[in-house]
């Protein structure tokens, strides 16, 4: 880095307003004035009273946040509090850790839990335990792509009572069908590997591979899209920062280490399947969306 390294990750922070009005514009000022190279998720999506404001910041360890100097050079003068403070003051509410420890506040000889919180806890086992929970599974399209047979198409609608479309073409398969409940234990043999689903819930997509070695790996292929960047990337005039800040939200949900999972055990071209999940608003990755799956390979077929 330009300074001595520090550990530093990406902390999803929400903010609220507490007339419940939409926070995201007057977040991205606060944060842009500050100069923190954070981004603000969902940035485009339509608010109403269901919405949730999501930001991506950038903190370190020891609890300070990330920003740029007027040289464009990193620096972690501001602190986590001081950073919630300046929300504050304008009215907002930031929902972000600070790396304290969460029992600092109780007694160390008495460790008692306060008496709402007990209740809260009571309640929640209740509902969880009741018949009548208010949480349910939301039903999961997938599309499996596999070597599998009809054979096992006719045994998984048998046993999960569901309608399973099944098509051939060549050695591969595709295999639709819904359901709410998990598809990692429905390979039967490893013939039928490798498994590759995609998954898809309302608006929310991503893609779980299940390699001949190991279990299934999940990564979203739509890695941080309607992030937008609180600072302009292309306009900092030092690469170095200019790259270092792209990267820490291009890698902050976590898509390139689950990449390099399924790399450990199969042969994938990590950098170009990265590159294309990466959102067009981070600069410079705005390629088509072509990726080198060299992994699916079996007998010169793949999957189309």
């Amino acid at each position: 880095m330009l300074q001595n390294s520090f550990g530093v990750h990406i902390s999803s922070a929400s903010v609220d307003r507490g007339d419940g009005s939409d926070p995201r514009s007057l977040a991205h000022d606060i944060l842009a004035g500050l100069r923190v190279p954070a981004g603000v998720r969902n940035a485009e999506d339509e608010w109403d009273d269901d919405s949730a404001a999501l930001l991506a910041i950038p903190v370190t360890d020891d609890g300070h946040v990330l920003t740029l100097t007027e040289e464009d050079r990193i620096a972690s003068t501001l602190s986590v509090v001081d950073l919630r403070e300046a929300f504050r003051s304008q009215g907002l509410t930031l929902w972000l850790e600070d790396g304290t420890d969460p029992d600092d506040g109780l007694d160390a000889e008495d460790p008692e839990v306060p008496e709402d919180l007990e209740d809260e806890e009571d309640l929640e086992d209740e509902e969880l335990d009741s018949d009548t929970s208010p949480f349910t599974l939301p039903t999961v399209q997938v599309c499996a792509f596999s070597h599998r047979g009809p054979a096992v198409a006719r045994l998984l609608s048998s046993i999960r009572r569901m309608v399973v479309d099944h098509q051939e073409s060549g050695e591969w398969s595709l295999q639709q069908f819904e359901t709410s409940e998990p598809t990692g234990d429905w390979t039967t043999s490893r013939a039928e590997l490798p498994v590759i689903e995609l998954n898809r819930v309302d608006s929310d997509a991503w893609i779980e591979v299940t390699p001949p070695k190991g279990g299934p790996i999940p990564f979203w292929i739509d890695a941080e899209r309607g992030t937008r960047p609180v600072l302009d990337i292309e306009a900092i005039r030092i690469p170095e920062t200019a790259e270092i800040c792209r990267r820490l939200l291009a890698e902050g949900d976590g898509s390139r280490d689950e990449l390099l999972e399924l790399a450990a055990m199969v042969r994938l071209d990590v950098d170009a399947a990265h590159r294309a999940l990466m959102p067009e608003s981070l600069g410079e990755w705005s390629v088509p969306k072509l990726v080198s799956v060299r992994s699916w390979q079996r007998s010169g077929s793949r999957p189309t």
